[in-house]
């Protein structure tokens, strides 16, 4: 018997109403992710990426179609009740972190909102902030870090309730190429000390081959599913792999597929 997959979308089509009508964003969505797996899914702006991902969160309702984590169905009311919301969090673009808080406790807060006790809350950021390699910036403000060290504090604070989906909307986009770069030495690092299925949304072709162990290409609007590249590479890898003929193939490949969409 097959196991229940952590994450399922079953057949999703989205459809917005517009003044002049309907607007179709997804068509006929369908793929599952195992337990650990990272999936990063490409595709142009305006195809629906963050569709996806906001409905899984229970951010938007899918006009058709089944989303479940773990075999638990998402795409009801009862998604967003506390009781029966299933376990997953969030990292977008920007940290969105509380400039009135401390490092500390921005990545405590989930935990504070839960009722856990000053003490809880202190030790379980701490051992994030080490993970993220924020150690020793637990009473600084967000003003005072740079923006790579910002979004570590946001992926600790994601962490802290130890979710079974981490979903990623272009974490790492409005970063420098550089400091991006070591962002996904970080996640890749942070990842072999998790559990967690990651769904990273991105525009990158590398960010999204070098990280993920699946690529989802989307489609222009109407989004579907165009391919899925199964990426070889071991994990854990080092920069050096996207030099390789082999990474850029694959990069090459993605590019041909997304470019051919504009012509």
């Amino acid at each position: 018997m097959n196991a229940v997959p952590e994450l399922l979308l079953d057949g999703v089509s989205k459809t917005f109403a517009g003044p002049t009508g309907g607007v179709e964003a997804l068509r006929d969505i369908s793929f599952s992710a195992r337990r650990g797996e990272l999936i990063s899914i490409l595709g142009p702006s305006g195809c629906g990426k963050t569709t996806i991902l906001r409905m899984i969160a229970g951010l938007e309702q899918p006009t058709a179609g089944t989303i479940a984590i773990r075999g638990q169905p998402i795409n009801t009311a009862r998604t967003l009740s506390r009781e029966g919301a299933p376990s997953f969090a969030v990292v977008f673009q920007e940290p969105r972190l509380l400039p009135w808080f401390n490092i500390e406790e921005n990545v405590a807060l989930p935990l504070r909102l839960k009722g856990a006790d000053a003490a809880t809350r202190r030790a379980r950021a701490h051992e994030l902030l080490v993970l993220v390699g924020l150690s020793g910036f637990e009473r600084a403000r967000p003003d005072q870090l740079s923006g790579g060290m910002k979004q570590r504090a946001a992926i600790a604070r994601a962490l802290i309730l130890e979710p079974k989906l981490l979903l990623l909307d272009e974490p790492f986009g409005a970063l420098d190429a550089m400091t991006r770069d070591q962002m996904n030495l970080e996640l890749q690092r942070i990842r072999q000390t998790i559990s967690s299925t990651v769904l990273l949304i991105t525009h990158s072709l590398n960010e999204a081959v070098f990280l993920g162990d699946r690529v989802l290409a989307m489609s222009p609007r109407p989004g579907r599913i165009a391919a899925s590249y199964d990426v070889p590479f071991p994990q854990p890898r080092d920069l050096d792999l996207q030099s390789t003929p082999e990474f850029q193939d694959l990069v090459k490949e993605l590019r041909r597929l997304m470019t051919g969409w504009h012509t």
